[in-house]
């Protein structure tokens, strides 16, 4: 078998092709390819394209995700510690039929509702120290707690009256003090809060409405 000369293979690197170059029509000079890849190489090169293209833009979502995911405040939210907190505080306001009152617009929310949250004064992303703190939180719904900036001029009402004139005071004391929320505090922070979810729970003879 004649053994071919390698310059004169086709250069397609898509793929492995052994076949030799040809010249273009008309002309005297080889082209890169060989008769099947001069055809159709420009229509195959846009298929690899468009895959290249589909892959990067996936990859830049996927990355974008994560990034977000993995945000600080992001993190927060998920730790065991806070989702804890939160139910604990919100069961804590609910009444006898388990509704909760926003503390900034007054309306009613069934205490495992998506639209309640456990609205913080001193934001957590900010003040570490008031984070966990059960009087920098409130039942608030979650239009006034992400899109309203969390009103504090009104929870500050609802704190006072709530917890008696002073605590703010108290608590723009507590905000600039030094805590970590290591791993041993967080299972601290944490066990704190499941006990008093737990009983309340007892308390009001019911299964918890989380679950």
């Amino acid at each position: 078998m004649e053994n071919k000369n390698k310059s004169n293979i086709c250069k397609w690197k898509e793929e492995t092709c052994t076949e030799e170059r040809v010249r273009y029509p008309g002309k005297s000079i080889l082209s890169p390819f060989c008769l099947y890849h001069l055809r159709c190489h420009q229509a195959i090169s846009h298929v690899y394209k468009k895959r290249i293209e589909i892959a990067k833009d996936k990859a830049e979502l996927e990355k974008a995700r994560i990034s977000k995911k993995n945000t600080p405040q992001e993190k927060f939210y998920q730790l065991t510690a806070w989702k804890n907190c939160s139910k604990a505080v919100l069961l804590h306001y609910a009444d006898e039929d388990l509704m909760v009152q926003c503390c900034t617009s007054g309306r009613f929310y069934k205490v495992n509702d998506s639209d309640l949250h456990c609205g913080h004064y001193h934001k957590s992303d900010r003040h570490k120290s008031t984070a966990f703190e059960f009087k920098n939180l409130a039942p608030q719904s979650a239009s006034d707690n992400t899109k309203k900036g969390g009103l504090p001029e009104v929870m500050a009402e609802w704190i006072e009256r709530t917890h008696g004139v002073g605590t703010l005071e108290w608590l723009n004391i507590e905000k600039n003090k030094t805590l970590h929320l290591d791993k041993i505090t967080l299972e601290h922070i944490s066990k704190f809060y499941l006990n008093m979810l737990n009983e309340e729970l007892k308390r009001r003879n019911i299964k918890n409405p989380w679950k």
